[in-house]
């Protein structure tokens, strides 16, 4: 799976083409936007993250990212906003991530249902998966039906108050350069990501490396969710490179 900005001149944009370049990730960005776009709520790593996970889905399938002025659940303003532009109508599937912060995952739910009301966006809730860290719903839109898939990223059975995409980064800094890899006692995962920044590119490019056992360990949601999208196009539902 391959990615494709909507907007070649935003910070997003940018941040993946040096990202590609460092990691040798030679054919992750094109042009070209299909049917489906990734809403990332809360900017990078998600980015970076996303980057890694499609890059391991296999196929020739694309997938257009944005990173929109709103953050959070907020997000989901920007489903309304993309299928709005003419040039983006054919886009009918969307996935958002989100971090969880320090809310419970039925309240992140509620305010994703309610800015998805608020939008004027006709929704049926078509269930979760992962423990409630993926939702799924069915939306309507000036008579056009979307699918939309929630990514909230977080872990459990991680010594933090906040759960953010953070969280998965760590534990893949865990598995794969040593429990002794991560600071101890830092209570926020953002900043015991930061604290890791001179090992970021080595752990996303052991990630690269890592078996589809491993990244669904470390990124069970968004890979659930990478999976039900690719699958929509291919027929396939599965993870290999």
């Amino acid at each position: 799976m391959r990615l494709a900005p909507l907007s070649p001149t935003s910070p997003t944009a940018a941040n993946l083409e040096r990202f590609s370049r460092r990691l040798g990730l030679r054919d992750l960005l094109v042009a070209e936007l299909r049917d489906k776009v990734a809403v990332l709520g809360d900017g990078t790593p998600d980015d970076l993250v996303l980057a890694v996970l499609a890059h391991r889905l296999d196929g020739r399938d694309v997938l257009g990212v944005v990173k929109p002025e709103y953050t959070g659940p907020s997000s989901v303003k920007a489903v309304k906003a993309i299928y709005s532009v003419p040039q983006f109508r054919r886009v009918s599937r969307f996935l958002l991530t989100i971090d969880q912060e320090d809310l419970d995952l039925p309240e992140v739910r509620s305010r994703v249902e309610w800015e998805l009301r608020a939008v004027g966006m006709a929704t049926s809730d078509q269930g979760e998966e992962e423990g409630g860290r993926l939702l799924r719903y069915s939306c309507e839109f000036t008579g056009a039906a979307l699918e939309l898939i929630v990514v909230i990223s977080g872990l459990d059975g991680v010594p933090y108050p906040k759960h953010t995409v953070e969280d998965h980064l760590l534990m893949a800094a865990e598995r794969l350069l040593g429990e002794e890899s991560v600071p101890s006692g830092v209570r926020d995962p953002k900043r015991a990501w930061a604290i890791l920044r001179e090992r970021h590119d080595e752990i996303f490019a052991r990630l690269l490396g890592a078996n589809r056992d491993l990244l669904r360990e470390l990124f069970p949601q968004h890979i659930r969710a990478l999976e039900i999208l690719h699958a929509a196009n291919s027929g396939e539902d599965d993870v290999s490179r």
